[in-house]
């Protein structure tokens, strides 16, 4: 079994080369991988070293890991295993499920009643309103651009939403009540 080894804190202008003799003159390594800059050809400052067996990774970096190369000690330690692009996915997803509910509609009706919320969750932007159809913003300023003699539809309805609140922010609705009383009386 292969085992690879990290190796880091490199100049940029190192050369493969001159890297695999500082490391082929210690031990034999199987392959010997270094992280470059796609658009500039120069090291990222790190590569990876690949070595036959644990005892022989182990004393690899028992003898690099600190040593001076360029006037630069060097990082030597086992590289962690890789994940493939699919399973990094994969975690997001499983994080994603194991978060918490979403907040309800009371907590969503008055921002003084929410709860923090974990990072975990993910927030979704809403998609931007359509063009064609005017947004409730735009209604609203034509319903005030309206003379006080045309009476406004909310105004003229009997209907039960005119004078009920909406059963489901009704609790919330009540609460907010509660705190501004208090704050009033409290003053």
């Amino acid at each position: 079994m292969s085992v690879r080894i990290y190796v880091g804190n490199l100049p940029e202008d190192v050369d493969k080369q001159e890297l695999d003799a500082l490391f082929r003159e210690a031990q034999d390594i199987q392959s010997l991988k270094l992280i470059t800059n796609r658009k500039t050809n120069k090291c990222r400052g790190f590569g990876f070293i690949t070595v036959k067996t644990e005892a022989e990774a182990d004393s690899l970096v028992s003898r690099f890991n600190g040593q001076t190369f360029r006037e630069q000690p060097l990082k030597v330690e086992k590289a962690l295993p890789r994940q493939k692009g699919k399973d990094k996915d994969k975690e997001k997803e499983k994080e994603i499920k194991e978060a918490p509910a979403p907040l309800d509609t009371v907590a969503t009706a008055a921002p003084e009643l929410r709860e923090p919320v974990s990072k975990s969750v993910k927030v979704t932007e809403r998609p931007a309103p359509r063009r064609d159809t005017p947004n409730r913003n735009s209604q609203r300023q034509q319903n005030r651009r309206k003379s006080p003699a045309q009476p406004t539809p909310a105004s003229t309805s009997s209907s039960y939403e005119a004078t009920e609140p909406d059963p489901r922010w009704a609790d919330a609705l009540r609460q907010l009540k509660e705190r501004l009383a208090m704050q009033t009386t409290g003053s």
